[in-house]
């Protein structure tokens, strides 16, 4: 989900610019990917033992979705460029990591003679969100694919106009609606077999 960023960080930075709280995204958008990366595998490399404490599958998943999901009511109306990486680039890579391993740790007791198998089919479900939803995602903030117009007279930067970035807040509700929908499904039909 994270890899929307290099679809959305143009009209998150014209939302900003919009609302009089301009940042330079030359200078901050090359935060956000190593920032998130980090966050994620941290979480990652926790998720497991977090796991097995738990002890209970569907709640444990039932409680990362929620940190994931609580991800986009952060970032959904910001207004500083830090409070929609807090939940962008902050809480989101929490749920996400949370949630990684143990997905691929219960389909691995399903299939144990075949972890590689699963592991490449799991896995291919990320790339192939990010290549579903940069496109999904433009069509929430800018439906009608305009080009940003508006010139800054300091920077020579182009944004987007207010009417394309008020539809920043719509996008991330409709992502959460959708991937929620996912996690809910996945929730429902993730176990692990019995003895």
């Amino acid at each position: 989900m994270f890899y929307l960023w290099s679809n959305i960080n143009v009209y998150v930075f014209s939302f900003l610019h919009n609302i009089g709280r301009p940042v330079d995204p030359r200078t901050q958008i090359v935060y956000v990917i190593p920032f998130t990366s980090l966050i994620q595998c941290t979480m990652n490399m926790l998720s497991i033992p977090i796991f097995k404490k738990v002890n209970n599958t569907k709640i444990y998943f039932i409680i990362a979705s929620c940190i994931y999901a609580a991800a986009f009511f952060v970032a959904r109306n910001p207004s500083t460029l830090i409070q929609f990486l807090i939940g962008w680039a902050g809480v989101l890579p929490i749920g996400l990591g949370l949630m990684y391993y143990p997905a691929l740790f219960c389909a691995w007791e399903w299939f144990p003679d075949r972890k590689g198998l699963i592991a490449g089919i799991i896995c291919s479900g990320f790339g192939f969100s990010a290549a579903a939803f940069s496109p999904i995602s433009t069509h929430f903030v800018n439906p009608d694919e305009a080009d940003a117009t508006e010139i800054d007279p300091k920077t020579g930067l182009k944004y987007f106009t207010e009417d394309i970035t008020s539809n920043l807040s719509y996008m991330i509700d409709m992502l959460l609606i959708i991937y929620g929908s996912f996690l809910v499904v996945g929730i429902i039909l993730i176990s692990r077999p019995g003895p």
